[in-house]
């Protein structure tokens, strides 16, 4: 099983739709429907948090558990 963490700055102008789609994922409804996607791409685990940068900007943190990683990003 491989385990592969990243940042990625959220684009400006896009704060509040990243920060709203974060929200919508804690729905008991939403939540079930994303974890099922990502079972089928064959991920294990998955954790995201938004992280403010020292300049200010919000930046998504992923973790992500998967037996096949590339498969998971279409690499």
């Amino acid at each position: 099983m491989a385990i592969v963490a990243m940042a990625m700055p959220v684009l400006p102008g896009k704060e509040q739709t990243w920060l709203d789609y974060v929200n919508r994922l804690q729905s008991t409804e939403l939540r079930d429907e994303y974890q099922a996607s990502r079972r089928a791409l064959g991920m294990a685990r998955e954790t995201v948090w938004s992280q403010r940068t020292p300049d200010g900007r919000l930046a998504a943190v992923v973790l992500m558990e998967a037996d096949d990683v590339d498969a998971v990003l279409g690499c």
